[in-house]
């Protein structure tokens, strides 16, 4: 939704220009708020939960440095990727949090309801 008004927003002469800038920012904000409720914590919590005792701590010691690694990568290439394509370098996000869902729900394994002990005796029998 953000790419599709940013891209209204840069169109030459278009009369809604001020109320789609206006949408996008909202949409942002929503973004970010709804992201932070539901998967800031994930690169925290998620290792712990998959990996075994012995290695939990080195799981969760990964996750947060691969976390902020891209984290790191995504705010150097954003400004160059803005200036060089415009509105346009929004759709390799919009790609890549669109790849994220099958992923997610294809190669991560659900641990609601389970205790740590469960999980690990689950990856232990597979």
């Amino acid at each position: 939704m953000i790419t599709v008004l940013i891209r209204y927003n840069e169109l030459p002469g278009y009369s809604g220009s001020k109320q789609v800038a206006s949408a996008s920012i909202a949409f942002f904000f929503l973004y970010y708020i709804f992201f932070g409720i539901g998967w800031q914590g994930v690169p925290w919590l998620y290792p712990t939960e998959i990996n075994s005792l012995s290695m939990r701590t080195k799981g969760a010691a990964l996750g947060t440095a691969t976390n902020w690694i891209f984290n790191f990568m995504v705010v150097e290439i954003t400004p160059t990727g803005i200036q060089s394509l415009g509105w346009k370098f929004y759709i390799i996000w919009t790609v890549f949090n669109a790849s994220f869902v099958p992923i997610v729900y294809l190669f991560y394994p659900e641990t609601a309801d389970r205790t740590l002990e469960d999980i690990d005796r689950m990856f232990r029998e597979e």
